[in-house]
Order: C-alpha cells, then structure tokens, then sequence
C-alpha cells in the first residue's frame, strides 16, 4: 500500500487547485480575524468566529469535487487496469484512493485550524483554551459530518464511471442541508424518522457551534455522531464491493 499511496501523493501535488484552495483559505480565515480584531460588524467575538467557520463550505464543496475526480481521473487515463498489471490488489488499490483522501480532507481542516489560531495570536486576539478547543473539535466534526457525503460521491462514481453523476447527486444533497432547513423541519415535523436521514446527519458541526440545533434535529451532538458513523460504515462496505467489479 506505500507504493500505491506514494502515487497517489504524486497525482494529487501536480493538481495546483490545492495551492489555490489553501490561499484562498488563508486569505479567508485571515480577512475573518482582521474583522473580529477590529469588530468591523459590531458583533461579538463568539458570533465572529462562528461566522469564519464559513470557510468549511468552499473546503466541503471542493472535496465534493475532489472526490469524484480522484476516482474518475483513473478510470479515463486507464490507470487502474496499470496497477492491476503491476501486481497490485484490487482492495488495496481502492482503499488507498480513500486513504489518500481522506489524508487530504483532514491537512486541510489541520490547515484552516493552525491558521485560525496562529492568526488569532499574531491579530492579538483574546484566543482562550476554550476557543482553541472549539476550533479544533469544529474541524473534527466537519470530517465527521461530511465523511458519509464524499464516500458517496465516490462510490457513486465507481458505479458509474460518471464523475458528474457523483458531483451532482452530493452536492445536491449538500446545498440541500445548507438551505432546506424549512423544508427539512416541515418534513421532521410530519415523519419523525427523517431525524435518522443523511441530510439531518450532515448538521453535526452545525449543531456543535450552536447548541440550540438539537431542537432541530431532534438529536443530541452525540447522537448525530454516532448516526454518522453508522452512514460511513455502511457506503464504506458499498464502496469495497462495488470495488470488486468496477474493473472489467
């Protein structure tokens, strides 16, 4: 498998639109804590840092992309049937696209964090062990609450063979958790099972900043974890037998 990550790792660092996420993720987060050091908007600090945690939607939405296209590139340059040839398992070569990453997905959330909090200092901003713990515990429940959504889009496109069919099925069901909240407490209100769906799994790190999102859920944080978890597991078995086949 350290050969097979190793060329993952080369695919992805020729890829510049990671540069170019995490400058604009550094020129975000920076902006952010420019505005709570100077409370630009008249709001307080807590309510300031809840809205730079607005950066995890452009890191969601591109992982949503990335992917698709980490399954898919393969499947078009015909490199999977190249490590087929090598000698390499078939399980082992799947499994490494999802370690590869989710690698990924958790250097940019360590980035979004180191960055928040070195800037936090270097800004002189009232930066307390709590607001440190909240940073970090906020990255680890985006990766949870977002885990299920990009092993779908993988999965989805290696069933497929279609990288636009898994882009636009979870970005959908994303947009929808952003914007659909009347519609989703319409449908909770009417069918109480709806609390057990994807989209109301998604609300985790939501639900983390604010606390009073359990009402609308009808969860508690550690429930929604644990929902979680059971959805990753569940596509991740969906995902290593779809891997069986996916090479004809």
């Amino acid at each position: 498998m350290r050969e097979l990550l190793k060329f993952e790792r080369k695919k992805i660092s020729m890829q510049r639109v990671m540069v170019k996420q995490l400058l604009f993720v550094l020129v975000y987060v920076i902006a952010m804590l420019i505005v709570i050091k100077n409370n630009i908007f008249n709001i307080n600090q807590t309510e300031a840092f809840r809205q730079s945690y607005y950066v995890y939607i452009f890191i969601n939405v591109f992982m949503i992309f990335f992917s698709a296209k980490l399954i898919y590139d393969d499947f078009n340059a015909g490199s999977y049937k190249l490590l087929l040839s090598m000698g390499f398992e078939r399980k082992k070569i799947f499994l490494t696209k999802l370690v590869a990453l989710f690698l990924v997905f958790l250097c940019l959330g360590a980035c979004i964090s180191t960055i928040t909090i070195i800037s936090g200092f270097v800004l002189d901003i009232e930066m307390n062990i709590t607001l440190v713990k909240d940073i970090l515990s906020f990255a680890v429940f985006n990766v949870i609450s977002m885990g299920a959504l990009i092993l779908l889009s993988s999965l989805i496109v290696l069933y497929t063979k279609k990288e636009k069919y898994g882009i636009g099925l979870c970005l959908f069901l994303y947009i929808l958790s952003a914007i659909g909240g009347g519609l989703h407490l319409t449908l909770l209100a009417k069918f109480s099972y709806i609390k057990y769906s994807l989209i109301n799994a998604m609300y985790l790190s939501s639900q983390y900043v604010n606390g009073t999102l359990n009402r609308y859920t009808n969860m508690t944080t550690l429930e929604l974890v644990v929902l979680n978890l059971a959805y990753i597991s569940i596509i991740f078995c969906a995902y290593l037998f779809t891997s069986r086949k996916a090479i004809s």
